[in-house]
């Protein structure tokens, strides 16, 4: 054999060793398509040679490494010793400050105790950003969106609740385009506007200010444009929540307007508006869609089942998987038509998450439209069971690896999350009038507030309809203790919470004893903190918990011991319901009505399985129990 010859073996031998050989980490692009990865960086062959931009997910590991560690005793010590006087609280202050967790992000952990403290439970991403708070927002530019704060805390805080807006790489790199630049101006603005809120900055107002300026701007200076509609969208949403609904819906009504006239929901704009860009082409359908959603949620806060975009005919194309959108890889769309008839395909195709959340939005929309139920009392028994088939049918073809909402490496899907938590809300908004979870007049005071019915008769499926309130409930509560905190998600949550946690009140006077009144009154803490968290930052979260604190106290029976000493209650005087006229059987046609009426020992013994907080996926069977 000839020398060469000698050497192909180990060549062959070499190579394949090199081949075998696995990377802890892939790049976005390359995990998209499910194809190996040589984890080179900045960017991996593989992108260089297809000419893609190499993108890689950021490490979501936390503290400091030993060498930072060791210099930070050594520091601490040295401050100790030549100090005047030894402060031991001090010290204690000093170890718990937030450790940094990559920009502008921190945690207040020990890493000392938890070397391996990742930030999936404690998401450090929605914390305040003391780096932007240093910032003069008036020095900001609209084209070097890198080393901004607030746009930093947009993309890690809110993006992913709402993904209209371009990802931040090829939102830079419009930003920098001469014949784009005064089109995406006002989403800049808008953008950084909400990152303001995220880092709780004093320059909010300033940032707000110049959103609204911005947008007007637009509107006077050119015709309907696509980024003026998603301009108008993220702002009419902060309006919202900020307790501003008039000029919220006004904003939304614009943008609403604009996208109609563009034909934003029909299939063929997304490609014929995007100069061949495939990943404008995903925004625009993105944006579509959410307006979409916005627009049927504001319609159900307000208890309306009309709203403007429900009656536009849309052909949209679905948006893709997140991954695949901020990884710039676009497949394919997924057309509107065949998602409605996925029940029939024989391939068991799996739809994106934001698929997922237009079905149900829809599916709700479109029974609503059928049966319009009379806003001042209880929904038609037609209309309840419909929803009831649609929302189970929902469930039943969600693909297995679209049930758990948060993945095995900690990420949540915020997209179906925001899904689960609507269709739950819409069940116990439906069925609580014909269950036993009585209502009080004070609730009125809810801006969340659900329409009781006109009287409490009990039927022989009032046990059926209790049970399917229940089981909503505590699928909302099992969502909520997935392991991320801060509890930080879109702020629609809010009233999706409240509408579970109000009912969740009266099963506590009404339905539950011993162990399970004691869970209960612990889910209900958890539901009020969640709350609370989500009112840091945005006002309308603050209201809302001092509503359900208000109703609580009423329901409950606490009394003044429980009050504050000044309680000023924001809708109380709108409602028209006055202290006297408050009674706690307001549906029961008695205060002296026996509770053994009204109670279904078998209902009752039936939820022991209910309350199990072990496993935090939600039950699929939970939601047949009833029949």
């Amino acid at each position: 054999m000839t020398p060469s010859g000698q050497q192909q073996p180990e060549a062959k031998s070499a190579t394949a060793k090199v081949g075998a050989s696995r990377v802890s980490v892939a790049c976005l692009p390359c995990r998209t398509r499910h194809i190996r990865c040589d984890a080179t960086k900045p960017i991996c062959k593989r992108c260089e040679e297809d000419g893609k931009e190499c993108n890689y997910t950021k490490s979501r590991r936390g503290g400091l490494d030993r060498a930072a560690l060791a210099a930070r005793r050594e520091r601490l010590a040295k401050q100790s010793s030549t100090s005047p006087q030894h402060d031991p609280g001090r010290v204690a202050a000093d170890l718990q400050q937030p450790l940094p967790l990559g920009s502008g992000s921190s945690i207040p952990v020990f890493p000392e105790c938890f070397p391996d403290a990742s930030a999936s439970f404690f998401d450090a991403s929605c914390q305040d950003s003391p780096r932007a708070n240093l910032v003069d927002a008036s020095t900001l530019s609209g084209s070097d969106l890198e080393s901004d704060p607030f746009i930093d805390l947009y993309y890690k805080c809110f993006h992913t609740f709402h993904p209209l807006v371009l990802p931040r790489h090829r939102l830079q790199v419009y930003s920098r385009d001469a014949t784009k630049s005064e089109r995406i101006k006002p989403v800049i603005s808008g953008i950084r506007y909400i990152g303001s809120l995220y880092a709780r900055s004093d320059q909010s107002g300033q940032l707000a200010a110049k959103a609204a300026s911005d947008i007007a701007d637009a509107k006077a200076a050119s015709s309907p444009c696509p980024f003026l509609c998603q301009a108008q969208l993220l702002y009419s949403i902060v309006l919202f929540w900020s307790s501003d609904r008039p000029q919220s819906q006004t904003h939304l009504d614009d943008a609403i307007d604009a996208a109609t006239l563009l034909g934003m929901s029909r299939q063929e704009f997304a490609d014929a508006h995007s100069d061949g860009d495939a990943v404008l082409a995903e925004s625009w359908r993105r944006t579509w869609w959410q307006l979409y959603i916005v627009d049927s949620h504001y319609a159900a806060i307000r208890r309306d089942t009309e709203f403007r975009t429900r009656d536009v005919p849309a052909t949209a194309d679905l948006p893709c998987e997140e991954q695949e959108y901020n990884a710039g890889v676009i497949p394919t769309p997924d057309s509107l038509a065949d998602f409605d008839a996925r029940e029939f395909a024989s391939d068991n195709h799996v739809y994106s998450s934001f698929a997922y959340l237009i079905g149900a939005t829809r599916g709700v929309a479109q029974i609503m439209a059928a049966t319009p139920p009379d806003r001042k009392t209880s929904p038609p028994i037609e209309l309840v069971e419909a929803v009831d088939a649609m929302i189970d049918g929902w469930l039943l073809l969600l693909p297995e690896c679209k049930r758990p909402l948060m993945s095995k490496t900690g990420e949540m899907d915020e997209l179906l999350f925001y899904a689960h938590m609507s269709i739950h809300a819409y069940m116990v908004g439906l069925h609580r009038p014909y269950s036993n979870l009585l209502f009080d007049p004070l609730e009125k005071i809810s801006s969340c507030f659900v329409c009781p019915p006109e009287s409490h008769s009990v039927s022989d499926t009032t046990a059926i309809h209790t049970m399917r309130c229940l089981a909503s409930i505590e699928a909302q509560v099992r969502i909520m203790t997935l392991p991320k905190r801060p509890f930080c998600h879109s702020p629609f949550t809010l009233c999706m919470v409240t509408t579970g946690t109000i009912p969740f009140l009266s099963a506590c006077k009404f339905l539950f004893t011993g162990a399970k009144l004691s869970i209960a009154r612990e889910q209900i803490r958890l539901t009020i903190g969640c709350l609370k968290s989500l009112g840091e930052v945005w006002p309308q979260g603050a209201r809302t918990v001092k509503e359900i604190q208000a109703i609580a106290r009423e329901v409950l029976g606490l009394g003044a011991s429980a009050a504050p000493r000044s309680v000023v209650l924001p809708s109380d005087t709108s409602s028209g319901v006055s202290s006297s006229q408050r009674s706690p059987l307001s549906q029961s046609g008695s205060q002296n009505s026996s509770i053994d009426d009204l109670l279904f020992p078998d209902t009752i013994d039936s939820l022991s399985s209910c309350w199990d907080m072990q496993n935090q996926q939600i039950d699929m069977n939970l939601w047949f129990s009833s029949y």
